[in-house]
């Protein structure tokens, strides 16, 4: 049955440990959706007075975690966007990027499907919901794609490559994929707004297609041109950019 308030949303409970501990845990119910927050606190044995105190400490301070979560889930029920919020609790993350990708076509597919793949390599073996996309878990991937990212790394074919990190090019547009599902959650009031807002993208290379060539018997530097100048200004692709 629904819980009618916060208050019976939230329970505090016990779990029996193989080394006879009890382990406490808030039981939370809310909008169809079951969670489960240990809290990494643990009653005894009541062997002595001195346990029977501690437990009694213990289960004080469990009870003040579980208050701060009613508090904090009432004023999320009251806010505009806590019901949004509330909805995007019940969505695994990869299955709504995916979903969003089915509808691309052509190479603009490939690459989405490409970015959901190092989502996946990030994210291992979590299953984070919409509402567990933070500016930090943004920015964690961006940070893989910089540090980790590997060229043929969401290949399952065996490839004698070296692998090496993927450009920056790729970094950007991976990014921008992100970027474009996370508005895509905003449009369809799933998410009060994009976690990606305040964070920084990757930035594509500058181009050099339109570089003059290097005179090996000039004897002083060639001036540099408009086009020099405008192909080596670095471009970068905003947070907020349409797929």
């Amino acid at each position: 049955m629904e819980p009618s308030n916060a208050k019976d949303a939230i329970r505090l409970r016990k779990k029996k440990l193989n080394n006879g501990l009890l382990s406490l845990y808030l039981d939370i119910y809310y909008n169809g959706v079951r969670k489960y927050e240990f809290l990494k606190l643990y009653l005894r044995p009541e062997l002595t007075k001195g346990d029977r105190s501690a437990n009694k400490e213990t289960l004080s301070v469990a009870e003040s975690i579980r208050m701060k979560r009613i508090s904090e889930l009432q004023q999320a029920m009251m806010k505009p966007d806590g019901v949004a919020l509330m909805k995007a609790s019940r969505i695994p993350f990869v299955d709504f990027f995916q979903s969003v990708a089915e509808k691309k076509k052509g190479t603009t597919r490939t690459s989405w499907g490409n970015a959901l793949a190092h989502i996946k390599i990030y994210i291992g073996n979590a299953s984070p919901t919409l509402d567990n996309i933070t500016p930090g878990w943004v920015r964690g991937f961006r940070e893989y794609l910089d540090q980790e990212a590997v060229q043929w790394g969401i290949d399952d074919r065996k490839r004698n490559v070296k692998r090496m990190p993927i450009s920056e090019g790729t970094k950007a547009l991976m990014f921008q994929k992100l970027t474009a599902c996370l508005n895509e959650a905003v449009r369809q009031d799933l998410l009060p707004s994009s976690p990606a807002k305040a964070v920084k993208g990757s930035k594509n290379p500058p181009s050099t297609k339109n570089c003059a060539p290097a005179t090996a018997t000039s004897s002083s530097p060639t001036p540099p041109t408009a086009a020099t100048k405008a192909s080596s200004t670095k471009a970068y692709i905003p947070v907020g950019s349409p797929s």
